[in-house]
């Protein structure tokens, strides 16, 4: 689903950049952005209080640049998962869209 949404962000809504922030000790989702060709840009300590604790944030990027250069070599690497699944993004309007995940036909 990453893949069919970096997509879209880049290709339909013209971006030129994605940035993301994830809480520290969410190692799998900086991991899962990374292999989805996220920089990791930052880092700031004691960013927010989570149930009262002060935990930091991860601030990750992607350009429309690095996205075009390797979205083929994702989609090489993981097309046995990708071929599963169909994506489907239908615009709401200019500023939403849903995102649903099917059985592949």
């Amino acid at each position: 689903m990453e893949y069919a949404i970096i997509n879209y962000v880049f290709d339909s809504m013209g971006l030129d950049k994605l940035n993301c922030e994830v809480l520290e000790g969410n190692d799998a989702v900086v991991k899962m952005h990374t292999k989805f060709l996220f920089r990791e840009e930052g880092f700031r300590r004691s960013n927010i209080i989570k149930n009262g604790v002060r935990i930091g944030v991860h601030f990750l990027g992607l350009t429309r640049e690095d996205w075009v250069a390797g979205r083929v070599s994702i989609r090489e690497r993981y097309s046995g998962v990708f071929d599963k699944f169909a994506i489907v993004i239908s615009e709401r309007s200019a500023e939403s869209a849903a995102v649903s995940v099917e059985p592949a036909p």
